[in-house]
């Protein structure tokens, strides 16, 4: 609740090294829900994010810190498939270097080191807060 109205503006589940079976649990106890934003837990593995826990969470925006190069080969295939399929917008730090996001009653705005594949798209407004969410192209922030 960034303007302190008594409606939250926005979600956003930090995983962590929770698991799938962890956050699986949460979901079973109605303690976890849809958010807007999805820090992807395990740098992305496959032991991180179900097919059905991608569907219930249904992040508009997922975030992977994961290093260039890794041995794990993290993310997978398989969990960035999980995220594209339910419309998450993925950034991936491998990828786009540091991803910094500002949070406002307003929107997000998200900010990225270097641009590239996976660069930020323009979210579908579903919730208010991507009603007002263009891309400014040269800056790469969403707002």
């Amino acid at each position: 609740d960034a303007d302190h109205d008594g409606v939250d503006d926005w979600s956003a589940l930090f995983c962590g090294d929770a698991d799938a079976e962890q956050l699986q649990a949460l979901v079973d106890r109605r303690a976890l829900g849809a958010v807007d934003i999805l820090k992807v837990g395990h740098h992305g593995s496959r032991a991180g994010l179900t097919d059905e826990l991608a569907q219930v969470l249904s992040p508009k925006l997922a975030l992977v810190s994961a290093g260039a190069r890794n041995r794990y080969g993290h993310p997978t295939a398989e969990t960035l498939e999980r995220l594209e399929a339910v419309g998450a917008q993925v950034l991936r730090t491998d990828r786009q270097g540091t991803v910094a996001l500002s949070l406002a009653a307003e929107g997000v705005s998200v900010e990225v080191e270097r641009e590239g594949e996976g660069a930020l798209r323009p979210l579908a407004a579903e919730r208010s807060m991507w009603a007002e969410a263009p891309v400014d192209a040269r800056s790469g922030r969403l707002r």
